[in-house]
């Protein structure tokens, strides 16, 4: 098992062999979706947002549709996507399903 902490006590107390520290254990991973939603939302510029959108959809799902993108943007899921369709980001594959 791998384990790190930022407290060198904690890292001491787990060594010792005290099993009642609560830790992290490396390696778990947060939700894949969440992690890109986060992303969006913290970047400024419009088109890096809509080329971040357009490539972790992309490698997250292969094809993506209007309601993933909608789950990113909430409200705004038609206009990001109509602007990545303007900008030649992305392309239609078939009806409703866009990818890079």
């Amino acid at each position: 098992m791998k384990f790190s902490h930022y407290d060198a006590a904690i890292v001491r107390e787990v060594f010792q062999g005290n099993e009642n520290v609560p830790f992290r254990k490396e390696g778990e991973e947060a939700d894949p979706m969440k992690a890109l939603a986060y992303r969006v939302s913290h970047c400024k510029n419009i088109d890096q947002k809509l080329q971040i959108i357009a490539d972790g959809l992309c490698d997250l799902k292969g094809e993506f549709t209007e309601e993933d993108v909608e789950a990113l943007v909430p409200g705004k899921g038609t206009v990001f996507t109509e602007a990545m369709l303007d900008r030649c980001i992305i392309h239609e594959i078939r009806y409703g399903r866009y990818t890079i």
